[in-house]
């Protein structure tokens, strides 16, 4: 299962490397990162493959308590549909 993270975090030079180091602890790696940075904000949407919902809410949980972030949020990824042709 896809699981999509969204986590605002201030916007110091450690903030990234503190992130991406929860799924790195755990051999992860994303498959989508999109960051902005807004005033002194950075917003983050970040996507993995392979989560159950257990793992990905002990994630964001942890990302939750880590230094520098704000926010932390995670969900599953909607199933894509395809039209139905006629």
């Amino acid at each position: 299962m896809t699981w999509h993270f969204s986590i605002d975090a201030l916007a110091e030079p450690q903030a990234l490397p503190r992130i991406l180091g929860q799924f790195a602890q755990r051999s992860l790696v994303p498959t989508a990162l999109h960051l902005a940075t807004e005033a002194d904000v950075m917003r983050i949407a970040l996507s993995v493959d392979g989560l159950d919902a257990r793992q990905a809410m002990a994630i964001a949980a942890k990302l939750q308590e880590a230094i520098l972030v704000l926010a932390a949020t995670a969900r599953l990824a909607q199933a894509a549909t395809s039209p139905v042709a006629a």
